[in-house]
């Protein structure tokens, strides 16, 4: 899904904020301090973990700072709760601070087990009887309304609301409006977003209104980072690799944290292990594990 995971991310940059206002209104989340700055942080966990999509920094009204890790899905990911769980113990190792994870799914295709966010260990070990949250928002059961009355840099996601292909239009006049009355500089990004986007939910004729105000779409550094994922996919066999070898220091880095330094032997039946995802797996078990011979016998479970 790369070309959605740009304009994903693109959207939290201009929009922080708004995606923390977002997941207070429908998650109960702790409100912000008012006033308070809000960032975008460093996402990339690679000396714990492989990067996330993008991380916010922020203050809640008592007065303590946290992280919102942020994860965009426009398909689906059998391992998704895992994958979360493992970023977000990777974040709070590297910034030290309590961080909550937040799954943005843009399309019903990216639905997946369990679907109440809440994931709870193995019944049948009592040792892993333990619970992990994260937060879940699906875009297309939200009023565009969501999207059209917040933050200028979310209007792209409206169109992936609970929308009628027959309002499309007149939702595209109102992004239009503010667009050009809020955000002129930023139009071409975010046209590109919206059209991208568009093909989530609606064929090339239903999004033509949009294909329409995309004219200057390929000055759009959105635009210019999508092609440049297009050119790299070319090398994704050599890149795998490298993505295994960050695995393997990720597991020993965590394995070393909760379970002491590996010897010879783990190290080797580290090396044996080619797949990012077992590894992965591993490091997310680390910390529930006896030791490092505990844990390399989950390897063929």
């Amino acid at each position: 899904m790369g070309k959605y995971d740009v304009v994903s991310k693109v959207l939290v940059e201009y929009a922080p904020r708004g995606w923390l206002d977002i997941d207070t209104r429908l998650n109960h989340v702790p409100p912000l301090a008012e006033g308070a700055a809000v960032e975008v942080i460093d996402a990339d966990v690679s000396s714990v973990a492989a990067a996330a999509d993008k991380v916010i920094k922020g203050v809640f009204a008592d007065g303590h700072p946290f992280l919102r890790h942020m994860e965009f899905q426009a398909g689906r990911d059998s391992r998704l709760a895992e994958r979360i769980c493992f970023y977000n113990a990777a974040l709070r190792f590297r910034h030290g601070l309590p961080v909550r994870s937040l799954v943005v799914m843009l399309s019903p295709a990216a639905e997946v087990e369990p679907r109440d966010g809440l994931v709870t260990g193995d019944p049948r070990h009592a040792d892993s009887l333990r619970l992990f949250v994260y937060g879940i928002i699906r875009v297309w059961t939200l009023p565009p309304e969501m999207f059209l009355d917040g933050p200028v840099g979310l209007l792209p996601l409206a169109l992936l609301t609970n929308v009628s292909e027959a309002a499309v239009p007149g939702l595209v006049r109102r992004m239009d409006e503010r667009i050009a009355a809020e955000a002129p500089g930023q139009a071409g990004e975010l046209w590109t977003a919206a059209h991208l986007l568009a093909g989530l939910r609606f064929d090339v004729d239903a999004a033509g209104s949009i294909v329409a105000k995309v004219h200057n779409m390929r000055e759009s550094s959105t635009y210019q980072q999508i092609l440049q994922e297009g050119r790299e996919e070319g090398r994704e066999e050599g890149r795998e690799e490298g993505r295994v070898e960050e695995a393997r220091r990720v597991l020993i880095r965590l394995g070393t944290e909760f379970l002491g330094p590996p010897g010879e032997e783990i190290v080797a039946r580290i090396t044996d292990i080619h797949s990012t995802d077992r590894l992965e797996s591993l490091a997310v078990r680390a910390a529930k594990s006896k030791s490092w011979a505990d844990l390399l016998t989950q390897v063929s479970e």
